[in-house]
């Protein structure tokens, strides 16, 4: 987009922000609302004392929904679609939260597309909106082809990457969606290790991956017998699952 564009762009984006963070804001709290009202909280016992915790996961949440809403404004996602995505957002996630017993992941998790939720996709939509495109952009996009001539062979590529944060494998399935690539984020089989896999607040995103989970040498410094044998069992087993895979 030329720059005189991103410029004229840009302030008519800000002489429209009050009016849609008024609108979006209204949405949020009427969202929260319906929730708080719904049978998921009611039928939970505690679900209240939990929510309303001054720390952990419920505090992050209500610490963040604030900038989620922001960043909605900027992107100018449309009210009701906006009403549509955190009101399933929420909900996905408190159920997370509060529930009795954490999800179970196995050694090698395939990732969740349905039939009622498809968690790759809402993963994807949730953070869509938080990604700065002016300020990003996908180098080595030329080996995408080599890359996919290896995988109709029938082999296997292994990308090494420097971690930056706990949504990169939906920013990447989002970049390399701008760049008409995203079946290679689709397909690709992350390693996550154990807080991706335990956090209340990661899970329902890890859902929607496909994953290799693992404990890292560091956590399994922090146990002894029984339970470190465990952990390191079901290394074993993950690396099983790649010699398969």
């Amino acid at each position: 987009q030329p720059a005189w564009s991103q410029v004229v762009d840009g302030i008519r984006g800000g002489l429209g922000y009050p009016y849609r963070f008024f609108v979006l804001g209204r949405i949020t709290m009427q969202v929260l609302k319906d929730i708080k009202a719904s049978l998921m909280i009611k039928d939970k016992p505690g679900s209240n004392a939990l929510l309303s915790s001054k720390s952990g996961p419920a505090a992050m949440l209500r610490a963040f929904l604030p900038k989620y809403t922001r960043a909605h404004v900027k992107a100018r996602t449309a009210p009701e679609d906006y009403r549509k995505l955190l009101n399933t957002s929420l909900r996905v996630i408190l159920s997370s939260i509060l529930a009795e017993e954490p999800f179970a992941f196995e050694p090698y998790h395939e990732a969740i597309r349905g039939p009622d939720m498809d968690y790759y996709q809402w993963g994807n939509d949730f953070f869509r909106p938080m990604v700065k495109y002016r300020s990003s952009r996908v180098d080595g996009i030329n080996h995408i082809e080599e890359i996919g001539h290896f995988l109709a062979h029938g082999e296997n590529v292994m990308l090494i990457a420097n971690h930056q944060t706990e949504a990169d494998p939906q920013v990447l399935s989002i970049l390399l969606g701008v760049e008409g690539h995203e079946g290679l984020a689709e397909q690709t089989i992350f390693v996550a290790g154990h807080k991706v896999t335990t956090d209340p607040l990661a899970v329902p995103f890890s859902k929607g991956r496909n994953l290799l989970s693992i404990y890292s040498k560091k956590y399994l410094d922090t146990f002894e017998g029984d339970e470190l044998e465990a952990k390191n069992a079901r290394n074993r087993a993950t690396v099983a699952e790649v010699s398969r895979l």
